[in-house]
């Protein structure tokens, strides 16, 4: 039977279909062919297979790069498509790595499409001091933005240390690798996003990528868009709340 989960995220409630087998005498579930463990985070699992959010077509061979993977939804989901030949994922938080590792595992075939990296993006390379959830649920509010952790009850985290690194760096050695392949960014770090684009616009890789996907926070939609829309993208943005918004973006040659 299908199962119907409501939940709050972001100041909207939702009530989504997802329809999860779940099998009692297992750690798992099963969802359009892809297994996870049972401690999933319902909000990725919303943004992912119910809202669709990283749907696209048009393109063949794609690069898909996750920033912000967390359990690795989204990374699944991409390496489960046709149209995407490899898929690079980052997650620095240390719990949702070792659950994201497990997801992978539990999908072998899958995995051989996808790279997975401890460590997060931003515009400088640094190792910093933050907390992180201690819910797994909830995991997709972990953020390296010391204002917006600021915001979580620290009882509700634990202290981590974490491996960030340059965007650009990062970002500019899977170009070399796949320098014929369309590149698809999805990004979703909470905050963080912003010095990315900065960054990586600095260093003129916006004209390198052909799809963006993003999650924007606190500081709206316009900083990113200007820089999008500068290097020849055409976009879309749609509201998630009054401090958050999902921004869709297109090289106006696909």
């Amino acid at each position: 039977m299908p199962q119907f989960e409501e939940y709050k995220h972001k100041g909207t409630i939702f009530q989504i279909r997802l329809p999860l087998e779940w099998d009692e005498f297992e750690d798992y579930l099963e969802f359009e062919g892809i297994k996870f463990l049972k401690m999933v985070n319902l909000i990725g699992f919303f943004e992912v297979f119910s809202r669709s959010d990283y749907e696209f077509g048009g393109l063949k061979d794609c690069i898909f790069i996750d920033v912000g993977a967390n359990t690795a939804d989204s990374t699944l989901y991409a390496a489960s498509k046709e149209h995407i030949s490899s898929v690079y994922a980052y997650e620095p938080f240390p719990e949702v790595y070792k659950v994201a590792k497990v997801n992978l595992e539990l999908n072998p075939r899958l995995a051989e499409k996808v790279k997975l990296y401890n460590y997060g993006w931003f515009d400088k390379n640094k190792r910093i001091t933050t907390t992180e959830v201690n819910n797994i649920n909830a995991s997709a509010v972990n953020t390296i933005i010391p204002e917006l952790a600021e915001i979580i009850k620290r009882e509700q985290c634990h202290e981590v240390e974490l491996e960030i690194r340059r965007s650009s760096d990062v970002l500019k050695e899977i170009i070399k690798q796949h320098s014929n392949n369309p590149i698809v960014l999805k990004m979703d770090i909470e905050g963080a996003e912003y010095e990315c684009v900065k960054d990586i616009d600095k260093a003129g890789l916006l004209k390198k990528i052909d799809i963006v996907f993003m999650e924007w926070h606190i500081k709206g939609y316009k900083q990113i868009t200007d820089i999008l829309e500068k290097n020849g993208f055409i976009w879309f943005n749609e509201k998630l709340s009054g401090n958050s918004g999902f921004i869709r973006a297109y090289r106006k040659s696909v």
